[in-house]
């Protein structure tokens, strides 16, 4: 339907997984 809110949500889920992935590594 809205490409705009997918591409929105993936970004969030990156950022998310990227904060996940810093305090399990870094």
């Amino acid at each position: 339907k809205s490409k705009v809110a997918v591409q929105k949500a993936l970004d969030e889920a990156q950022l998310l997984f990227d904060s996940l992935m810093q305090e399990y590594f870094g």
